[in-house]
């Protein structure tokens, strides 16, 4: 499974995953715990928000986007293309994604 969290910092969960450019990107398998595998920094025009909807897009790839809040239509928009979004009261994105997990 793969997971995006919302991070513009790069250490703490953020809101707005449409208006953001950064995030962490998780791996996790069965076998092992979660583990980071890299930072995405999306150019201007790929924040989700300015995308075109239709367009292939790197957070299309991921199964979960995690943020500290967003609205529903980018949690729609996302679903069309079996992306899940969820939000948290975490700060911490590694704790975040820990407590997507034990959810699930």
């Amino acid at each position: 499974m793969k997971i995006a969290v919302s991070s513009l910092n790069g250490q703490t969960v953020t809101a707005h995953p449409g208006k953001t450019n950064r995030f962490l990107m998780f791996e996790v398998t069965d076998k092992s715990p979660p583990r980071q595998m890299a930072a995405l920094t999306l150019p201007r025009e790929m924040i989700l928000n300015c995308a075109y909807p239709d367009a292939d897009h790197p957070l299309y790839s991921v199964d979960v986007v995690i943020a500290a809040s967003a609205k529903g239509g980018l949690a729609q928009r996302l679903s069309q293309h079996g992306v899940r979004l969820v939000t948290t009261c975490e700060r911490s994105p590694e704790r975040a994604v820990e407590a997507f997990l034990s959810r699930s």
